[in-house]
């Protein structure tokens, strides 16, 4: 059976596999799992907090994520009271601890 959607969590809940046509092309096939660790760019956290304590919450970002350096957290959508932003996925072993973040650390009391 072949199910076409541009949604990747509806692929996601329906299909073992997947299959990336772009432009019409097979681009890509596998596991969801197995596509999002190759092509993946990060974790995408929904953020929603009272307007006046942005400052505290971009600041939460800047610290845990290291909020706008280089291969660090970045804002995709600002909204008064919500942000989106994008947290690099942890790296593979031999990288180092800036390949990217590990996405327990959010829930972690220690912010």
């Amino acid at each position: 059976m072949v199910l076409t959607t541009h949604s990747m969590d509806e692929a996601e809940l329906l299909c073992t596999r997947l299959a990336v046509m772009v432009k019409g092309r097979l681009r890509c096939m596998g596991t969801s799992d197995h596509l999002k660790e190759k092509f993946g760019r990060g974790y995408m956290v929904l953020l929603n907090f009272p307007d006046e304590t942005k400052a505290c919450v971009t600041e939460f970002l800047a610290e845990k994520f290291a909020l706008g350096a280089e291969g660090g957290a970045e804002i995709v959508k600002d909204f008064p009271g919500q942000l989106v932003a994008r947290v690099p996925v942890s790296g593979k072993p031999g990288e180092g601890a800036t390949a990217g973040y590990r996405m327990s650390s959010i829930f972690s009391r220690n912010f």
